[in-house]
């Protein structure tokens, strides 16, 4: 596979409910049994022992917790369906149970939203917001964490100053870039700006607090994620973000040279003509 299409695989927006990396065993089983039993609940046609068995089967424990399995629980009844696939459906039954993945999902998102208004400085709001957020958010849950975002970009940039995983930035920017593909690219360059910043007022001698050589992987990533929303400009995009990346923080310019290098040397030279562009100018500064 040529590296470029790395970019044209990922999704331009929610992802499909057959998209391999979002089915699990327990989203297997869980659609299965509504393939078989449609809105019905099966328990009165298999019996309590087994149901609860099928039941086990979906679930994990996660920070002490147990409920739907990672992958199921994030899994959104709105996904498109190219296929007409039967793992749209879920089981009847389930309303108010701890399979109730739509009502646990909102609980998560929302209860950290609420959070995170109250006090955005909550390390662990953030967390959980990201992480049950992967999958999508309603039009409502995605305003409010837009206009979180927008009242101060840098927060992100100092969260994992603080420790946290870069990984936070795209959790939380693909569901926003899933709706605007521009504002959240706009946020993902005022992120660099911010790990800019930071360097610049560290304590002299002292490491800084968002090391380039864990924040470009990730912007990187996070400008591929975003750039897949461009329809047939992924290419382009996606080199306009690693060139406005590096106006904001010259000092990853390097670490994105190489990566945009390594890039173009594992695509086809007929395909690679807007990689060149991107190493160029990155190359030039």
């Amino acid at each position: 596979m040529a590296a470029v299409d790395l970019l044209r695989l990922a999704p331009e927006g929610e992802p499909d409910v057959a998209w391999p990396t979002w089915v699990s065993q327990a989203a297997l089983l869980h659609h299965g049994l509504a393939a078989a039993f449609g809105g019905e609940d099966p328990r009165p046609i298999v019996g309590d022992a087994l149901a609860d068995r099928l039941i086990e089967a979906q679930l994990s424990r996660f920070a002490g917790i147990v409920g739907p399995e990672a992958r199921l629980l994030l899994r959104r009844d709105t996904w498109p369906n190219a296929m007409g696939s039967f793992l749209a459906d879920s089981p009847g039954g389930l309303d108010g149970s701890s399979m109730d993945r739509p009502r646990i999902r909102t609980q998560l998102v929302r209860g950290a939203l609420d959070a995170i208004e109250a006090d955005p400085s909550i390390p662990d709001a953030w967390v959980q917001l990201g992480a049950f957020s992967a999958g999508g958010l309603d039009d409502d849950e995605a305003a409010r964490l837009s206009s979180l975002l927008i009242a101060d970009p840098a927060r992100p940039a100092r969260l994992v100053a603080a420790g946290l995983d870069p990984a936070l930035w795209r959790t939380l920017l693909q569901p926003l870039a899933w709706r605007d593909r521009h504002e959240a690219g706009r946020l993902a360059v005022q992120i660099a700006f911010a790990c800019r910043r930071l360097d610049q007022h560290r304590p002299t001698g002292g490491p800084a607090p968002v090391a380039p050589e864990t924040a470009a992987p990730e912007l990187v990533e996070l400008a591929s994620i975003l750039s897949a929303c461009a329809g047939t400009e992924r290419e382009r995009t996606f080199g306009d973000l690693l060139n406005a990346y590096a106006d904001a923080w010259p000092a990853i310019v390097p670490l994105l040279h190489e990566t945009v290098g390594n890039l173009t040397a594992r695509t086809p030279s007929g395909r690679a003509e807007e990689l060149w562009r991107a190493q160029n100018m990155l190359g030039a500064r």
